[in-house]
């Protein structure tokens, strides 16, 4: 059932307080299929050797039907106003997904969950600048680990 026919479904099956149990319950299947599903190759870059753990942290969003904004609030504007952004933090050198954490698609990388996960001792942690935290790049230096990002200006 793609996007619309969920949508249809929704409006005409259930009431509020249902369809956010039905989202509640299909977050659940895909955070738990993600996780089982989601594996790469390790990655043998010697310059990545020396380091304990490469990880990695982005998102992506993902365009919802507008009935689904009131369990996943989107920018609005142009938008229908319902969106979900995917947070990943894949570790490299062994090729597993970390994390994987499901927000509301107006939610600003920084508040990501995995902002305020450690890395082991050792490890590199890699970045953009929506992630861009000197708190949190201070913690991870205290804990002997090492990141990688650009400077942000301002």
């Amino acid at each position: 059932m793609g996007p619309t026919g969920l949508r249809t479904f929704l409006k005409s099956k259930t009431s509020g307080a249902q369809t956010r149990q039905v989202m509640d319950n299909l977050r659940g299947v895909l955070e738990a299929g993600v996780q089982q599903l989601l594996a790469a190759q390790p990655a043998a870059l010697p310059v990545l050797q020396r380091f304990t753990g490469v990880y990695i942290q982005d998102s992506t969003q993902i365009a919802l039907p507008a009935a689904l904004g009131t369990v996943w609030r989107g920018n609005g504007g142009k938008d229908s106003g319902a969106a979900l952004k995917l947070q990943v933090q894949w570790e490299w050198l062994s090729g597993q997904l970390v994390r994987l954490d499901l927000q509301n698609g107006r939610a600003a990388d920084g508040a990501a969950p995995a902002q305020a996960a450690p890395v082991p001792a050792g490890a590199l942690r890699l970045a953009d600048l929506g992630y861009f935290n000197l708190e949190v790049l201070a913690a991870t230096a205290a804990q002997q680990a090492f990141f990688l990002t650009r400077w942000k200006v301002g």
